[in-house]
């Protein structure tokens, strides 16, 4: 078989390869141009969190990557790969931090190749990395239901997120659709003995769940970190978390730019301007407080 780590980056190879660092680095100093124009202007003049708010964000930042590396951990476990939580950890953080490097090769090899060097561990750890994608898509589109149900969101979003709803309920109904989907993906990348897996529909819903306490500890310090510049209630809340939940999915499939960068930002800040009072500038310095969070996590 070919190492999984090789052939999976080899498809995101295409015509963009050779233009990712320098997509990846024209977001970056976007960003940092618009960041240092508005400090100039004084518009970040009016973000000043409270010492309080910052005494209850400083413990939350932690948990943003513990319940996710948790759901991960149950995955592996419920695939019979698992690995010591602090070994688990040590790849996570080198995964999370590959998803910035040009060519996604150490956010896949990061993750699966402490599973190593067995053929079949490998085989398995790409075949859960799709499924924790799967996982992720279901996680976002709750959290986006939850915004639709606690605000008025635009009529053009009713659509597709029905679609999106029944999409997760047949995944969460049948997971033999998980379980054939990542098959079939592991064979698009050449891995030509995919694992004959059958994750269950408790494994898919403790997954799930632990995503869900992610999003819970997110959008806790999301609240809190923004009081400073634009306070919001419980629903908007809810709303940022679905329409960056939403955005984060886009910024994924963005390969031509590292961790989704400036994609995610521009779109969530194209989101937040349905909230009174937010314009796209404000909403570009939200979302980029909340990459910082991710950063911070």
């Amino acid at each position: 078989m070919p190492d999984v780590a090789v052939t999976a980056v080899s498809v995101q190879g295409g015509r963009f390869k050779k233009l990712r660092p320098f997509m990846g680095a024209l977001a970056l100093a976007l960003m940092a141009g618009f960041l240092a124009r508005e400090c100039a202007a004084g518009r970040l003049a009016g973000w000043s969190p409270r010492p309080w708010d910052i005494a209850l964000l400083l413990p939350l930042l932690p948990l943003l990557p513990f319940f996710k590396l948790l759901a991960w951990q149950v995955l592996t476990e419920r695939a019979g790969i698992e690995l010591p939580l602090a070994e688990t950890a040590q790849a996570w953080i080198w995964s999370t931090a590959g998803r910035y490097v040009p060519g996604k090769v150490l956010f896949v090899a990061g993750r699966i190749a402490p599973y190593g060097p067995e053929p079949r561990r490998l085989a398995v750890a790409g075949y859960l990395m799709i499924v924790e994608f799967a996982v992720e898509v279901m996680s976002a589109t709750l959290i986006l239901l939850a915004a639709l149900l606690v605000y008025p969101v635009p009529n053009t979003w009713r659509v597709p997120l029905a679609c999106a709803a029944a999409v997760t309920a047949v995944m969460l109904s049948f997971p033999a659709v998980v379980n054939g989907g990542a098959r079939l993906l592991l064979r698009r990348f050449k891995a030509t003995d995919a694992p004959e897996l059958a994750l269950r529909r408790r494994d898919l819903l403790a997954a799930c769940a632990l995503t869900l306490c992610h999003w819970t500890a997110y959008l806790a310090a999301i609240h809190l970190a923004t009081r400073g510049l634009r306070p919001m209630s419980l629903a908007e809340t809810i709303y940022t978390g679905g329409c960056l939940s939403a955005a984060s999915l886009v910024g994924t499939l963005a390969v031509f730019t590292p961790g989704g960068l400036g994609v995610r930002e521009s779109l969530l800040a194209q989101f937040l301007r349905l909230l009174p009072g937010v314009d796209f500038a404000t909403g570009l310095l939200i979302a980029s407080i909340i990459r910082l969070l991710q950063w911070g996590g």
